[in-house]
């Protein structure tokens, strides 16, 4: 039988790498509303998956999940998430509509951070080429004015 000694000991060991890798997360996050901040695109955006549905993180529970975005919240534009229902078509899980309203993803869940983060450059990249699309619109839109 171990003693308590024994589990914390085994208990920091895991907790360490945990909270150092949490940290890498929050500092992504924080560098990312950083720049969607200084570059002010003022777009809403939620990250899609290769059918061009939006992307449900893996921590997804009871019929509920949560998607990636960028929206305006708090009067802030910033890396949010949105919780979802779950859909199902044959063993494709997707989300459905959107539940409730946004939320910061610096206020989000550990578990929800730490898989976020890691999409970020995939968001931002997303978030770039939705504004190049939306300034061809404006383009194509100035090119018809007489």
């Amino acid at each position: 039988m171990s003693t308590i000694e024994e589990e914390l000991r085994l208990l920091a060991a895991a907790a360490k790498p945990l909270q150092q890798a949490t940290d890498e997360a929050n500092a992504a996050i924080q560098a990312a509303n950083a720049g969607i901040a200084a570059n002010a695109p003022g777009i809403e955006i939620w990250l899609r998956d290769r059918e061009g549905r939006r992307l449900l993180l893996s921590n997804s529970d009871g019929g509920y999940g949560d998607c990636l975005g960028i929206d305006k919240v708090k009067n802030a534009w910033q890396v949010v998430g949105r919780a979802c229902h779950v859909t199902m078509v044959g063993d494709d899980i997707g989300a459905g509509d959107f539940v409730g309203e946004s939320y910061p993803l610096a206020e989000a869940s550990r578990e929800t951070r730490l898989e976020a983060a890691a999409l970020l450059p995939e968001l931002i990249r997303a978030l770039t080429r939705e504004c190049h699309r939306l300034l061809q619109i404006s383009q194509r839109a100035a090119e018809k004015v007489p």
